[in-house]
């Protein structure tokens, strides 16, 4: 299942656990309001995709779980954002958390 997760609560949010993320800024340099893609695989081993302000650390998140929901609803989906994390944290897109 994909849901939306809309809690930004750090005591709450599953994004919240020991790890990394990948962030990637907007390519639009004009904007004055630019956003960030950040993906993060929470400890669980579902993914969770975010868009937020530039520097924002929490927003509107969707969630694609990797035992059933999206790897049975959209076979590949959750293997394309596997590989989509390992592209960006190969070219130096990679954060560490803050504990």
């Amino acid at each position: 299942m994909i849901d939306t997760i809309t809690s930004t609560n750090p005591e709450t949010s599953p994004l919240l656990c020991e790890g990394t993320e990948v962030r990637y800024l907007t390519d639009d340099r004009d904007s004055q309001q630019r956003h960030e893609l950040v993906l993060y695989q929470a400890n669980n081993g579902d993914w969770y995709l975010m868009v937020v302000p530039e520097g924002h650390r929490f927003g509107p998140t969707v969630r694609f779980c990797t035992s059933g929901g999206a790897s049975s609803r959209a076979p590949g989906l959750t293997t394309l954002l596997a590989n989509m994390f390992a592209l960006l944290s190969q070219h130096g897109f990679l954060t560490e958390e803050e504990a």
